[in-house]
């Protein structure tokens, strides 16, 4: 969040607009408790002057660990009113591209002020991620865990819950104390609880190993706690991490009040469908579940195009017809893609390539080493000279025009080219 006074200090004009901690009002269990301990809660500002604990201290509240919903809630108002004092609560209609440097703005009163950088922290609200067979039933019958505020009308009724993280494991305890009959299907062998404090020696002294994220084991969550490490690491390396840190776990506060639900663990859904006004759940190992709702705690799939306000020329993707590009490279219109490699390696293969599958502009140039130059060499001297690059449209029709390039016999010559949709 840039506060105030970081607006002022980078001499930024900032419009914010938004509706404060609206997803956590709307979204979460009233019941709900923080899956992370109080250290790792706080919500970030530059010198720690608005954490949760400034929080407490100036409303006399006790420090709470862990901490519950209702005061997070409280924090996040108080937080807000700090933060983003001038936050403006009309909702964005439409972001859309105004030339090449600057937005338009849609507001819902008809406003339409104009922008130079748009920064997206709307949230997760519709990224709710339904990876089950129960995805295609009526969502009277499937829900996801994202949409209830409160339990009260499963009470005696025969709920399935799909998934082993915080969220599951959670609405299955808070499920039980309402009094409905609970039953959790999972894919994983066993439940993943997270360190906590105890009183033993031992738990005192996992609890004092783990990280202050709260995300990660040992290595991996220290790791993931220093972004700049992380950022500067080779690619394995992040990618073991990423994938030890984002494992679906419980708090450790969660076991004793789970101990009564029933958990169907190592199993996959194969099938559903409804009957009568109820869902009948197929297994993999043949056997069979009927309930009166089930509710699907399978996290969130992060897709920015599911952003109403977002228009359709800023977040459609561009494909490049490499499907080696696509899958692990997708870009989108108005984007430019660097190839950067030595001589001989395939680059114009690739660019035939890219340019006879989508639209795009294509520029190639070559650069070789500063050290190969004299020093203070003019671009004469320095070997400066026109090539010809081509920019292909859509009919396939291609027109020359030069960029400088700079010619070497030398094997440090590598080479760069750009395109963009």
């Amino acid at each position: 969040m840039l506060t105030p006074r970081g607006r002022a200090a980078m001499s930024v004009d900032v419009i914010t607009f938004g509706d404060k901690m609206r997803f956590w009002h709307e979204r979460m269990p009233e019941q709900m408790i923080l899956r992370s301990r109080r250290r790792s809660s706080h919500i970030a500002d530059p010198d720690g002057s608005l954490s949760l604990d400034a929080f407490a201290a100036e409303h006399g509240h006790p420090r709470l660990d862990p901490v519950p919903l209702t005061e997070f809630e409280s924090y996040g108002a108080w937080y807000g009113e700090r933060a983003a004092p001038d936050l403006d609560g009309r909702r964005i209609i439409a972001v859309v591209p105004r030339g090449e440097r600057s937005f338009t703005l849609r507001l819902e009163d008809g406003a339409e002020p104009t922008v130079s950088r748009v920064i997206v922290a709307a949230g997760i609200s519709p990224f709710a991620w339904r990876d089950s067979p129960l995805a295609d039933l009526s969502d009277e019958l499937v829900s996801h865990s994202s949409y209830h505020r409160s339990f009260g009308r499963f009470r005696g009724r025969s709920v399935a819950i799909v998934g082993c993280g915080q969220s599951a494991l959670e609405s299955a305890a808070l499920l039980h104390e309402e009094g409905a009959a609970v039953e959790l299907i999972a894919r994983r062998p066993a439940p993943v609880w997270l360190a906590g404090h105890g009183d033993s020696l031992r738990a005192r002294v996992r609890a004092g190993l783990a990280p202050p994220t709260d995300v990660g084991g040992r290595a991996t969550g220290w790791l993931a706690a220093a972004p700049g490490v992380m950022h500067g690491s080779p690619r394995a390396l992040r990618e073991w991490t990423t994938a030890r840190c984002v494992v679906p776990a419980g708090a450790d506060w969660l076991p004793e009040r789970v101990r009564d639900v029933t958990m169907t663990m190592n199993r996959q859904i194969r099938s559903a469908e409804t009957r009568n006004g109820t869902v009948r759940i197929s297994l993999d190992d043949g056997s069979e579940r009927e309930v009166d709702h089930a509710i699907l705690a399978t996290g969130w799939r992060i897709d920015v195009a599911r952003y109403p306000f977002l228009d359709r020329s800023i977040v459609e993707r561009l494909d490049l017809g490499v499907r080696a590009l696509d899958a692990l490279v997708p870009c989108g219109r108005g984007q430019r893609l660097g190839i950067f490699s030595g001589s001989g390696v395939g680059k114009s293969t690739l660019l035939g390539s890219i340019a006879r599958s989508t639209t795009a502009s294509v520029n190639s140039s070559v650069w070789i080493p500063r050290s190969r130059f004299p020093r203070r060499a003019s671009p004469a001297a320095a070997g400066m000279a026109p090539m010809p690059s081509w920019s292909v449209a859509p009919s396939g029709t291609r027109s020359a025009t030069c960029a400088p390039i700079r010619r070497s016999t030398s094997p440090m010559t590598g080479s760069g080219c750009s395109c963009g949709g």
